[in-house]
């Protein structure tokens, strides 16, 4: 019996699509419920058809939609540009590339459908300019001025990089495979950090990327790699370490942390071990980042640093004096869910494709949104009024009315 040319066409894409994502047949079959590996090949020789549920599961879990295996022209896509932090090989890293490259189309639609959709206002680097230690460490020094990130970068970068460059920042199970990654689509940029790692690594890990999206015309995303069989000084590329110098200078500030040392200095310029913890909690870093920083500041001696890092006393006194919040991170950042809600009160969306969106089912739909805060979202709220209005000129006089 001939197979027919449509199941032949499916079974084709749903092979190729596998193949790109690394996963081996019995894999997917222990994932999607299909009881034998024979079952799965005949499916992706064309010889027996896909059932209705096995295919929403496999575009579930390939991350596809339906329409991209059963239209008749081939499906094209721009190719994902990615970079990974402290990156491990392991079979799912590619599968996690698609699912972050999902998660990106899905904030893209949201910020579609609800007019939202800004192209990122960064502006990478010239490929020209000399990327010495000096020159970066003096391009985040501008940045905390231009940007106005205060005295405590770490407490507003995310919010700047989204509300005002339009970075898609999100908090991601990236398993073992990496720190954090960073990927540029038709959708813009998008950093995604390890959600099961805890928030002063993570802060420092979204500068450390900043790094590279300002960089990539010197250092194209695609060739940044950088794996944990590097993490010694002299195996780190030159490009990981620049990194490491932008993210350390935009997150502690030269001046704002020399502040803060001399604010917990005895009379004999001697400082706890407490209160040096103290200062890294207070910035939003690691303690190693900041026992780095100060050495670097000329605060401390590098055989210094390393004894503390060596001492099981000190690490005690630093694990000891944080709370570790790293199941507190949140997947979806406030922007997007705001964006997912006003779509909804929109009508452009529904309540189950919200739900589909952002992983959450219609009974835990409130106990969602009570996860952001302020943001709420009430059924009997009147509809968003879509009109324009009209705003005054800034030089129309406007006697009689109050003014800020």
């Amino acid at each position: 019996m001939n197979a027919n040319p449509i199941d032949e066409r499916i079974g084709a894409r749903l092979r190729r699509v596998r193949d790109e994502l690394g996963l081996s047949a019995e894999y997917v079959c222990k994932r999607i419920g299909i009881n034998s590996q024979p079952t799965l090949s005949d499916i992706e020789r064309g010889k027996r058809p896909a059932k209705a549920s096995e295919l929403a599961r496999l575009c579930k879990l390939y991350c596809k939609d339906s329409w991209y295996f059963l239209r008749e022209d081939e499906p094209e896509e721009q190719p994902l540009i990615c970079a990974w932090r402290n990156s491990q090989d392991t079979e799912s890293r590619a599968l996690i590339e698609a699912q972050v490259y999902a998660l990106a189309r899905n904030y893209q639609l949201l910020e579609e459908v609800t007019d939202e959709m800004r192209l990122p206002s960064l502006e990478p680097w010239s490929k020209e300019l000399d990327l010495t230690w000096t020159s970066v460490a003096g391009k985040a020094k501008d940045l905390v001025k231009d940007w106005n990130l205060g005295a405590r970068p770490a407490a507003s970068l995310h919010e700047i990089l989204e509300e005002k460059l339009h970075i898609k920042v999100v908090s991601y199970d990236l398993q073992c495979a990496g720190s954090a990654l960073t990927a540029e689509g038709e959708f813009g940029y998008i950093v995604a950090l390890n959600a099961k790692e805890v928030p002063w690594r993570k802060n420092f890990s979204l500068a450390h990327e900043l790094f590279h999206l300002l960089s990539k015309n010197r250092y194209p995303l695609s060739e940044i790699h950088h794996d944990t069989a590097m993490d010694s000084i002299e195996k780190k590329p030159r490009y990981e370490r620049l990194a490491d110098t932008f993210a350390a200078t935009l997150l502690m500030p030269a001046e704002d942390t020399a502040s803060e040392l001399k604010k917990r200095l005895d009379n004999h310029n001697l400082i706890k071990w407490v209160d040096l913890v103290g200062i890294a909690v207070e910035f939003g870093v690691s303690t190693e980042a900041m026992l780095w920083r100060l050495k670097n500041l000329g605060r401390l001696t590098t055989d210094r640093v390393n004894q503390l890092l060596a001492s099981a006393a000190f690490r005690s006194i630093d694990q000891s004096s944080r709370i570790d919040d790293r199941k507190g991170g949140l997947e979806f950042s406030r922007r997007m869910v705001r964006f997912g809600l006003k779509a909804l009160k929109l009508g452009k969306i529904s309540k189950g494709k919200f739900c589909q969106i952002f992983k959450t089912t219609r009974a835990e739909f409130d106990s969602f949104i009570s996860l952001y805060g302020d943001l709420r979202y009430d059924e009997s709220d009147p509809v968003i009024d879509t009109d324009p209005i009209e705003l005054l000129s800034q030089s129309e006089n406007t006697e009689g009315r109050a003014t800020a």
